[in-house]
């Protein structure tokens, strides 16, 4: 499939509309835990008693059955209803009756995709936020506004820490945030152009206007694992979609699967430095390089990398984009706030003492980052290979349209046209996906070390850390 969302001609996919709207809905045998609020603003929030506390949210839960669920979404709002749920979790063979679904999920190479029902008030919308699978999105009944943004604007949305329970969404006001843009004058316009230019894998200063798709039923849109997106039911609505996990997914959990070679019950000055020491040489290894071809030469992956002067550069932008829009007084479940040092065994929640360091301890761990490093790495080449091969799967003519320009008023209040960008390609989808994925490894490995509620002061201070003597 092509680096960027599509609209995709499917005609099996287009005809679910005719048979999944909100009046077969209300004819539908089923109940389920539906959300209400006086917020349009719906996402998912995970649970966990090892989480950093979330805000009170003005929303509820209660059970529905599917014609109250039908006549709920309908009703002028506030409140604003929203339900989402595993097609199969409803009734059994339910996804059975979706003619080509699972050829649909093939297009990506998917070997257990599944499928999603979604339905929703009218101005409710789920807030930008990316996944780590293939989406095909189809419009069964109201019309939707999607906007979209390629992994490469994380620093700029802000999503929240892995170790939040909104972990994957984004921070800022997505609205405020265009309207910040769209205030540039054309001086800071062309700057914003050539920083683009210069450093496709980077983040722009500004939040750059989206790629805007309107929905309407029968309409199919494809949107790739890793790319935000921030969806508006522009009326009542009824979507159905299938998650795919492709093999640039597969591959991108595969570099976060590799296991830590670390105790949290080390020293912490040592564990400071060990994960110093990984970041470096991941760093200077290319990792956050797409390292293909440019203007007809092979960048080199050691100019394009910068090795260890980089890692300052890595740890603030993350702790900038995720950790400080989040309040100072953010309190952790079971007491202490954000940069509190607390003991490890938070993490497991049992009370756990430190080992003494073992004989010439320095040296072990070094020649373990080492390994690790090497073997993270080449999770990082089997990322990058699954990306070149998604690249020259979607330039094989496969049914698919480019996303049309198109000018739409939205729920922002905007109307701006935008043309998809048809040059975007596997170098830039590499840089933005491994970049979220090396803050993802930092903030699990420090997560898994030191806890929660120390993640962001510890790699405050594995930014400044002396790295391991790998001699």
């Amino acid at each position: 499939m092509a680096m960027a969302p599509r609209r995709l001609a499917c005609a099996r996919a287009s005809g679910w509309a005719s048979r999944w709207g909100l009046q077969q809905l209300g004819r539908a045998g089923w109940s389920a835990e539906v959300k209400r609020s006086t917020s349009p603003d719906f996402m998912y929030v995970a649970s966990s008693p090892f989480l950093l506390a979330d805000q009170e949210r003005e929303e509820e839960s209660l059970t529905l059955s599917a014609p109250q669920l039908a006549h709920a979404v309908t009703q002028p709002s506030p409140p604003f209803y929203y339900f989402t749920a595993m097609l199969e979790s409803l009734e059994p063979g339910l996804s059975d009756s979706l003619d080509g679904w699972r050829e649909l999920a093939a297009r990506s190479g998917a070997s257990r995709p599944w499928v999603q029902i979604w339905t929703a008030s009218a101005g409710a919308f789920t807030q930008a936020h990316y996944d780590v699978a293939d989406n095909y999105f189809v419009q069964c009944d109201g019309r939707k506004e999607v906007l979209l943004w390629p992994p490469a604007t994380a620093d700029v949305l802000q999503p929240f820490p892995d170790a939040h329970p909104r972990a994957r969404k984004a921070q800022v006001n997505v609205c405020a945030a265009l309207a910040e843009e769209r205030a540039l004058s054309e001086k800071e316009r062309r700057a914003q152009l050539t920083h683009r230019e210069m450093f496709p894998g980077r983040a722009p200063k500004y939040l750059p206007q989206p790629t805007r798709v309107s929905l309407s039923p029968g309409d199919v849109l494809y949107i790739p694992a890793f790319w935000f997106h921030h969806v508006i039911s522009e009326t009542p609505t009824l979507s159905l979609n299938v998650f795919a996990p492709s093999a640039t997914a597969e591959a991108a959990a595969a570099v976060l699967a590799e296991p830590l070679p670390l105790s949290p019950s080390w020293p912490t000055p040592i564990l400071r430095s060990a994960i110093a020491t990984l970041l470096d040489d991941l760093l200077a290894r290319g990792v956050l390089s797409g390292g293909f071809v440019s203007g007809g030469n092979v960048m080199s992956r050691g100019v394009l990398a910068g090795g260890g002067d980089r890692r300052k550069d890595v740890i603030r932008r993350l702790l900038y984009s995720r950790y400080s829009p989040l309040s100072e007084s953010v309190q952790v479940a079971g007491g202490g706030n954000v940069g509190q040092t607390t003991d490890a065994a938070a993490v497991t929640g049992g009370s756990r003492k430190r080992r003494a360091p073992p004989p010439r301890l320095e040296e072990s761990v070094a020649a373990m980052v080492a390994e690790h490093a090497e073997a993270t790495s080449a999770r990082f080449d089997e990322l990058r290979e699954a990306i070149v091969a998604q690249q020259q799967a979607g330039q094989l003519g496969l049914q698919e349209d480019a996303i049309e320009p198109m000018a739409s008023a939205t729920a922002c209040g905007v109307t701006a046209p935008r043309v998809e960008d048809d040059h975007y390609n596997a170098w830039q989808h590499y840089e933005g996906v491994s970049a979220l994925l090396v803050a993802h490894l930092l903030e699990m490995w420090s997560l898994r070390l030191f806890g929660a509620a120390n993640v962001e002061a510890e790699l405050g201070k594995i930014a400044e850390a002396q790295p391991l003597d790998h001699a």
